[in-house]
């Protein structure tokens, strides 16, 4: 029986794909690899966009906020 350490450091399965991804706030991060494996589209992992990243794109140009209102509403906590 293995640990769950003992299979992350498994020689098989780190031959299998496993990546490490750089997340902005987090640092280095290494995951299991592609789950699902296709021959003529393979996956690719990418790191997350932080929370709120799209924001004021969001406000400011799909729903036409003006840019002090995007500010006030990220102030109060409304947006992150």
């Amino acid at each position: 029986m293995q640990s769950a350490e003992d299979l992350w450091f498994d020689p098989h399965l780190r031959q299998r794909g496993f990546f490490s991804v750089d997340e902005p706030d987090l640092g280095p991060i290494d995951y299991p690899g592609v789950v699902v494996r296709l021959a003529r589209t393979p996956g690719q992992a990418q790191p997350a966009v932080p929370l709120g990243h799209d924001n004021a794109y969001v406000m400011r140009e799909l729903l036409g906020l003006p840019a002090d209102e995007v500010e006030r509403l990220t102030q109060h906590g409304v947006l992150a």
